[in-house]
């Protein structure tokens, strides 16, 4: 099957990133709202820190648009009829396709760092546990600087596809698909152990936050797998789907926090009822002419799980592993 042209996919890849980067302006205004105005007002204080995340990574996504467009009027206003748009398009050595891949960099390590961190909160502030994730970030950084400054140093029309790119570009994907996916089944498998010991005092409620980090890991990863084929394959449909991934990785950020945020509202609304039992007490003795009443014992019982807070409250962690299930 013929590959699509390099003029093609840069305008169908601009106009998808565009749209994702739509939905992600969306949530990303939610997000601020729960991280501040709500966050003030439930727990009495803005969550700086995720906070600043989200603000982090509208700049890089925002950035990397302008960027892309920058590109897009370079290509297809300045650049012709000489040298052309696919000659232009396919030379690496102009700043915007080092720019963009730079600026889609930072984007993946501050989106799996903050994975890292979360994974780190969740387990009770255990680093060893975060030791391999963080050995694949420094993977993920390593190959992305050097496929960067590579691009700097490439002359003639290969692209991003020139065989000294061909095994730092695919190292840089298959290190942030593991650090996901293992960081992401580290999350889980601690939500998991905490939901089995917050069902010994009823009924458990942390399966939805389970459904929240498999939904947006898997998003995330089966993004970056599809990315990695169509790079393999050497197809300039890699350009769509990699203007994709990048509000991609804001959009799974900022979902995180509005599905948690609005989960602890409702509570917050609605209240949450104590764990009520009714025991039957009958009187001593059978020769007790007394009428025998039934008593109704209201027992609270807290329990403190890996649920909203830990989720989109990053500060409120316990050191003690106990307190956090």
């Amino acid at each position: 099957m013929a590959d699509i042209g390099m003029d093609v996919a840069t305008i169908v890849a601009a106009w998808c990133e565009a749209v994702l980067f739509g939905v992600f302006l969306v949530l990303f205004g939610i997000s601020v709202y729960i991280l501040g105005p709500l966050s003030l007002r439930t727990v009495g204080r803005v969550n700086a820190p995720l906070l600043a995340t989200s603000i982090a990574l509208l700049l890089l996504i925002g950035g990397h648009g302008a960027v892309c467009l920058r590109r897009v009027l370079q290509a297809f206003v300045e650049n012709e009829p000489t040298p052309g748009s696919v000659d232009f398009l396919s030379d690496t050595s102009q700043w915007t396709e080092p720019v963009t891949d730079l600026l889609y960099g930072l984007v993946t390590l501050l989106g799996d760092g903050i994975l890292i961190y979360r994974c780190y909160i969740v387990w009770a502030r255990r680093w060893w546990v975060v030791i391999p994730s963080i050995i694949l970030w420094i993977g993920t950084a390593v190959t992305a600087l050097r496929s960067v400054a590579m691009q700097f140093e490439l002359q003639g029309g290969e692209g991003i596809f020139a065989s000294q790119l061909n095994g730092w570009i695919e190292s840089f994907f298959a290190c942030t698909m593991a650090t996901n996916g293992l960081t992401t089944a580290l999350i889980v498998l601690r939500i998991w152990r905490s939901n089995v010991d917050v069902r010994k005092f009823g009924q458990s409620n942390l399966g939805p936050v389970m459904a929240i980090i498999l939904e947006s890991g898997a998003l995330y990863s089966v993004t970056v797998f599809i990315l990695l084929m169509l790079y393999v394959a050497q197809t300039n449909a890699q350009y769509i789907v990699l203007a994709m991934e990048i509000p991609i990785i804001g959009i799974v950020f900022s979902l995180i926090i509005v599905r948690v945020g609005l989960n602890r509202t409702m509570k917050t609304n609605s209240g949450i009822s104590p764990h009520t039992r009714s025991l039957s007490v009958r009187g001593l003795g059978s020769k007790d002419t007394h009428e025998m009443k039934r008593i109704t014992i209201a027992r609270t019982t807290e329990v403190n799980s890996v649920e909203d807070d830990e989720m989109l409250d990053i500060r409120s962690m316990k050191h003690d592993p106990e307190q956090m299930v």
